[in-house]
């Protein structure tokens, strides 16, 4: 199996590829060119470990495929936003129970951003939460995000001033 986070919508981090073969043996990676319609830019390919597969790797691979398809259903519009909803909680979890804290503030982002176009009041605690986490990881990007996402919660629910201090913040 092969999951990839790139061209996912991660602007936190590196892309991550990871490849998981279900027998032994020896294996060829195959490098192509991209079409010329893709984005370009400096690229580097690191083998982190080479190692047997582990019970949590199937987790992660489960997680970053959930997290694909909330972007692909984001990328369907507003009648999708529910089912991308889904999707990025699913991928949420997943990253929780793998402890992988970038792929969780990635989800929580994507979390947050839907709860708040969708009008539910869990998105302030969603952004609230994000913006801990970014800061923890250190992250100001995701950091402003969150902040950002937060203040449109806050104009959501008619508290002006509130939305005026996060916005000011991010």
């Amino acid at each position: 199996q092969v999951s990839s986070g790139s061209t996912l919508g991660d602007t936190f981090g590196d892309d991550a590829l990871a490849a998981i073969a279900e027998t032994t043996g020896r294996y060829t990676l195959v490098l192509r060119r991209m079409p010329p319609t893709e984005k370009s830019g400096p690229y580097s390919l690191t083998v982190d470990a080479l190692r047997p597969a582990r019970p949590a790797d199937t987790v992660c691979i489960e997680a970053a495929t959930a997290f694909a398809r909330g972007v692909i259903e984001r990328r369907n519009g507003q009648s999708a936003s529910v089912r991308a909803l889904d999707a990025f909680v699913a991928a949420l979890a997943r990253f929780r129970q793998v402890a992988d804290r970038r792929g969780e503030l990635r989800a929580l982002l994507q979390v947050g951003v839907l709860q708040s176009d969708l009008g539910q009041p869990e998105a302030l605690a969603t952004a609230r939460e994000a913006e801990r986490l970014a800061a923890e990881l250190d992250s100001q990007p995701a950091r402003a995000l969150a902040l950002g996402i937060a203040g449109r919660a806050l104009d959501r629910a008619g508290d002006l001033l509130g939305a005026l201090r996060y916005h000011e913040e991010a």
